[in-house]
């Protein structure tokens, strides 16, 4: 299992702002979270990456607990807020490409996410086109 979130739970100022009873995504898998604003994507976010801690629960992110082993997690994760965290004017390839430089990761690896989420096709067309 690369997530597993056993009753989690989120208090910010007395109010419960994440309550999940379970979530799995297998390995391999992409997981999308979706949801009104203010229903909590981002701090399950920021908990699964290790910038938050929860109030109570566990997770495990490949293996690893995202609070305690952070940088384990980071080299395994990758995470996309915004579309406005990509350059449209550049491909996927280009953009994936920086941040493999940005992370001191091998080129190679952006070729092979593409084929992953089955963009291979399209890696070398504008983000803006597609």
């Amino acid at each position: 299992m690369s997530i597993e979130v056993t009753d989690l739970q989120k208090v910010t100022e007395g109010v419960i702002g994440l309550d999940i009873s379970e979530l799995r995504v297998p390995r391999g898998e992409v997981a999308v979270l979706h949801g009104p604003s203010g229903s909590g994507k981002v701090q399950i976010f920021n908990i699964l990456i290790g910038n938050s801690q929860p109030t109570m629960g566990t997770v495990k992110v490949a293996g690893h607990d995202p609070y305690r082993e952070k940088r384990q997690v980071e080299d395994k994760v990758g995470v996309l807020f915004e579309d406005d965290a990509v350059y449209r004017s550049l491909s996927p390839l280009a953009n994936l490409e920086f941040s493999c430089r940005l992370y001191g990761l091998p080129k190679t690896r952006a070729s092979h996410i593409l084929s992953v989420i089955g963009l291979a096709d399209q890696a070398n067309t504008k983000i803006s086109a597609l």
